[in-house]
């Protein structure tokens, strides 16, 4: 397929260590790598550091558990990667909102409009004991799974930082 002028191949098969190091190998590096992996991530993850520590600058991985998130965070901690966002799995009352609010059930008398941020945020707030939605430089977030964005010390200066309050790239990060 191309889009853009890019050539790619969409894989829609079960993600294994085998298959990713497959495809890993017919590349020589991996600008960013999205992990949506429903649940799997303990199992894949460590199976692939080698990987990801050889060829990807940034990793994006969707956690299905506070535990999948926290150990995670543990996991890439302890081999140096630094974290760049980290919002934790939600809690089924925070589901509960999200989904009344911004996934459906709209133009019902509870929820008459989809996309209600104010009714959200009505509901929920926006407090560190159980934030449904996360503020940003650009307007407030709504998740859902939890989700890791991590810079790998190899390929990024992971020293100088970013975060999601920078206006701009800053290139000098690259290494």
């Amino acid at each position: 397929m191309a889009k853009n002028r890019i050539t790619y191949t969409l894989d829609c098969a079960r993600a294994t260590a085998a298959r990713l190091h497959a495809w890993a190998a017919t590349v020589e590096h991996i600008d960013a790598l999205d992990l949506d992996l429903q649940g799997f991530e303990l199992r894949l993850v460590p199976q692939v550091d080698d990987l990801l520590d050889a060829k990807v600058a940034r990793v994006i991985v969707g956690t299905h558990s506070h535990l999948v998130h926290a150990t995670l965070r543990a996991h890439f901690a302890s081999r140096g990667w630094r974290e760049v966002w980290a919002v934790p799995f939600q809690t089924k009352r925070c589901q509960e909102h999200v989904k009344l609010f911004l996934r459906g059930a709209y133009r019902t008398p509870d929820a008459p409009e989809r996309f209600d941020w104010k009714a959200l945020l009505q509901a929920t707030g926006d407090n560190a004991s159980d934030p449904c939605t996360h503020s940003t430089p650009r307007g407030p977030v709504a998740h859902w799974d939890g989700e890791l964005i991590l810079d790998n010390p190899r390929f990024v200066n992971v020293s100088a930082g970013f975060s999601f309050a920078d206006a701009s790239i800053k290139y000098d990060l690259l290494l």
